[in-house]
């Protein structure tokens, strides 16, 4: 009777602790949330996650609880009786400091669990359980304190796929191998973690690996860990300490799409087959990069390969490029060029984009963009931003200053070269063979050289 007692006193101290939301009924008290379309939203006054919706056939899929003061979160006590619903749990910016372990071992239904924007410093091992792995998909930890991150708490995850881990800035500049367990990972956040150097073997078990975002950190070149990475499609190093992209650097990804490094402002140049054997690489972009003034012409394996990858968006917006090479792409199947606010030379090696932005069918004109669109009211003025081609027009009747149109005149193009060139070696090519075709006749009218014919003694 006794147990039973303190059994009762238990739970009547438990359901007194509980926060009521979205309560239909007189007799509770009720704190403010939105309840609607399954999803409970509430901000800025929590103390706990207690809290339970009291809405008929009302079922919780979705939790938001946001810009509260949450200091830990207790197995049991978030959203009680509605755990096994629950399949988006959203804590952000709630100033979490602990959690206790298993606390989300209820939540069977459970696919998301964003605690980014909080205090967390450590996470303990047995917070990811065997029982929350069956289910988790995708795990924001972002925005934390977390100074030295132990991978081997994500040991349990067995089905996640995006995992992010930003702006946890590691102490070392390192963080550990990830575990054989994250073999479905396709997408990892490590953007804004001070990251300086990374172990070669780091990714060795996230085959899966599609989308990597290593923006912001403090790499001096491309890690030669992602060589481990087969399947990787989005690769993003912004804002890295790269000075050159070196030959060869994406060797182990052939599967490559999208090289986005915005801002990096200490990259200068792109070495010879820097981007070489990327055959499914469409995006590249290296805007607002203003020391980036070097690109070599076979950096995408042009020359080498014989043929470029088939790039469709390339930007090189505000960088410090004077010459564009003609043969780094393919650049009639590009179809959105950024290329803008660059010292490009007014001579010769630029002909090939002028003389076209020159002509009254200009194929690059209608393709150009600038990542500045959208405060623009002048869009189809972007070639004048390219320098070379004088002042934007001011009437509709505009015509290009005379000495513009002379500079490239008698330039002539690559293209036009390459064919004449095609031309002279097939010329060649045929009196190899002519001449080939001579000698054998001749060779049946003459005698062949020997010692008798050279009135040579045969005893010599």
């Amino acid at each position: 009777m006794k147990a039973e007692a303190e059994a009762e006193t238990d739970t009547s101290s438990n359901d007194n602790s509980i926060t009521y939301v979205c309560v239909e009924r007189k007799d509770v008290e009720e704190k403010y949330c939105d309840c609607e379309e399954n999803s409970v939203i509430c901000s800025s006054w929590l103390k706990d996650a207690n809290i339970k919706p009291l809405k008929e056939n009302f079922v919780v899929k979705e939790a938001f609880l946001q810009l509260n003061n949450i200091p830990i979160l207790q197995k049991g006590k978030i959203f009680p009786d509605n755990e096994n619903t629950i399949e988006k749990l959203n804590l952000y910016w709630n100033d979490i400091t602990q959690i206790e372990n298993k606390a989300f071992d209820k939540f069977t239904s459970l696919n998301t669990l964003d605690l980014h924007g909080n205090k967390l410093s450590v996470i303990n091992d047995n917070v990811f359980s065997v029982q929350l792995g069956r289910t988790l998909t995708t795990l924001n930890l972002g925005y934390n304190e977390i100074t030295a991150f132990d991978t081997s708490i994500f040991r349990n995850l067995i089905n996640l796929e995006h995992l992010t881990l930003y702006r946890n800035k590691q102490t070392d500049g390192k963080i550990g191998k990830f575990p054989a367990s994250l073999a479905k990972l396709k997408v990892l956040d490590l953007s804004y973690c001070d990251l300086t150097n990374i172990d070669d073997q780091i990714f060795v078990n996230l085959q899966s690996l599609e989308t990597l975002k290593l923006t912001r950190n403090k790499f001096s070149s491309i890690p030669s860990a992602i060589g481990q990475l087969s399947n990787l499609k989005t690769f993003e190093f912004g804002g890295s300490l790269i000075q050159t992209i070196t030959k060869n650097s994406f060797e182990g990804n052939s599967k490559l799409e999208y090289f986005i490094a915005p801002l990096s402002t200490k990259l200068e140049s792109i070495s010879d087959c820097a981007f070489c054997n990327l055959p499914n690489l469409k995006t590249v972009n290296f805007w607002l990069s203003t020391k980036l003034s070097f690109i070599h012409e076979n950096a995408f394996g042009a020359i080498s390969n014989g043929s470029p990858p088939k790039v469709i968006v390339f930007s090189i917006e505000s960088c410090n490029i004077t010459i564009l090479p003609e043969k780094l792409l393919n650049w009639k199947k590009v179809q959105l060029l950024a290329i803008g606010n660059n010292p490009y030379a007014c001579n010769c090696s630029m002909a090939w984009l002028f003389k076209d932005l020159l002509s009254d069918n200009s194929i690059y004109e209608k393709r150009l963009i600038s990542g500045y669109d959208v405060f623009r009211e002048s869009k189809h003025h972007h070639k004048y931003t390219l320098g070379c081609l004088g002042s934007p027009p001011t009437s509709p009747n505009h015509t290009h200053p005379y000495s513009v149109i002379e500079i490239f005149k008698p330039c002539k193009l690559a293209s036009s070269s390459s064919f004449f060139w095609y031309i002279f070696m097939g010329i060649l090519f045929i009196a190899f063979i002519v001449s080939i075709g001579i000698f054998a006749n001749r060779s049946k009218l003459i005698q062949p050289l020997s010692f008798i014919n050279l009135n040579v003694p045969q005893s010599f």
